[in-house]
């Protein structure tokens, strides 16, 4: 059901672009460099009594990843010098990176692997017309697979996960994206693309109970992420 509003979503902003005057459909595909910059919260609690103890908070920042995507969308004038367009993107995002998500002991550490994929989402695009060239500011959604696997090495740190457990928290994430670029004409028929954008994500929350000591340690997943991406438009 989530899968068909975000299709539908897409759809009625594609529809929605038929008030440029002269819409002008259009599609391509690039590759792009993505950064990881998510955050990590980490909370040990007593679940008999609901205390919280031990708040810890980790910069899951680093890990870079290569990008692969497609559009289509529909472009029109506003006026001789403003241009507009939307478009419906799909694409995959290699993420995965490591982290340490507790203290480093002696005995060893609660250990977070962050990892993306598949993504689509939709996208809208005002651009200054200035010759071949067209700087432009973008806005759109995008939502995508991240998940988060956590490893307990250590068998006394002070979140108290046995030795050994392995977790993992799955999450369509949709997040707000806001970026820059620029439009350059190659040809009558094609032209590339250079451009910025910073996710905003959302957030995924996940408890993992010790089986014994009534303890858990609660856990939560911001994803953000930087990307620079290249393109060609026919």
């Amino acid at each position: 059901m989530n899968l068909m509003r975000k299709a539908a979503f897409a759809a009625i902003a594609l529809t929605a672009a038929t008030a440029f005057a002269g819409p002008n459909m259009f599609y391509g595909a690039g590759f792009g460099f993505s950064q990881n910059n998510s955050a990590i919260n980490s909370t040990k609690i007593t679940v008999s009594s609901g205390d919280a103890t031990g708040a810890k908070s980790y910069l899951a920042t680093g890990g870079e990843a290569l990008q692969g995507f497609g559009f289509v969308g529909v472009s029109g004038s506003l006026s001789d010098m403003i241009s507009g367009s939307v478009q419906a993107d799909l694409g995959f995002d290699g993420l995965s990176k490591d982290v340490r998500t507790a203290a480093v002991t002696t005995d060893g550490a609660v250990n977070l692997n962050l990892q993306s994929g598949l993504y689509y989402g939709a996208s809208a695009r005002l651009s200054v017309i200035r010759g071949d060239f067209a700087p432009y500011l973008l806005a759109g959604i995008r939502a995508g697979q991240w998940s988060a696997t956590y490893t307990n090495t250590a068998p006394n740190i002070v979140e108290s996960m046995p030795v050994g457990l392995v977790h993992t928290k799955s999450k369509t994430m949709v997040s707000p994206e806001l970026g820059v670029g620029i439009n350059f004409t190659y040809s009558d028929a094609m032209d590339g693309r250079m451009e910025y954008k910073y996710m905003f994500g959302s957030t995924a929350s996940t408890s993992i109970a010790h089986p014994t000591d009534g303890t858990a340690m609660n856990n939560s997943l911001s994803a953000r992420q930087q990307s620079v991406q290249f393109s060609l438009v026919f």
